[in-house]
């Protein structure tokens, strides 16, 4: 445990910082208090809800949340995976300052603007089942190869092999 500082408890990770880097950022999640810029969990709950996003734990083999709510600082990982912005300093600390829940007319310009990126060929990657049958329509196998090279197997190709062996077959799965 060499790299490890000695004013950190058990079982928490170091933060690779320089001491004035930890400095400035313990002073400006301090201003952030004082000025009632910090989100609680009842606000980041709210924030959640509003983009669709769950605030309950998942369950351990992964099928669907069970009725424990997260706590704060996991309900801010996950909504910064989903990147859903929910926190906003002010304009005294150097950042610029928004609104924590997007106006109805701003979600509909936004989701407006994913439809028409999705008709205009990027947007959300294919599920796996829509490019099985897309392959299946232009005669590609969508199982693995053999090892010695005649046939097929049983198993199907992951999303990203099909992906590749479409391209290599040249049929476009957008």
């Amino acid at each position: 445990m060499g790299n490890c500082d000695k004013d950190y408890s058990f079982g928490r990770r170091k933060l690779l910082m320089s001491k004035k880097a930890k400095a400035r950022r313990a002073l400006a999640k301090r201003k952030a208090r004082l000025l009632g810029k910090s989100p609680n969990l009842k606000e980041l709950q709210m924030i959640a809800r509003a983009n669709d996003v769950s605030i309950y734990k998942r369950r351990k083999d992964d099928n669907g949340f069970t009725k424990r709510p997260l706590t704060v600082s996991a309900l801010k990982a996950r909504l910064t995976r989903m990147r859903v912005p929910y926190f906003f300093m002010g304009s005294e600390l150097g950042f610029g300052r928004r609104k924590l829940l997007m106006d109805k007319k701003h979600r509909k310009a936004r989701k407006l603007a994913r439809q028409k990126k999705i008709l205009m060929g990027g947007g959300p990657p294919a599920r796996l089942e829509i490019l099985q049958e897309i392959a299946k329509a232009n005669d590609v196998s969508i199982y693995k190869r053999r090892k010695d090279n005649n046939g097929f197997t049983k198993n199907p190709l992951s999303k990203t092999a099909l992906k590749a062996r479409l391209t290599r077959m040249r049929v476009p799965y957008f």
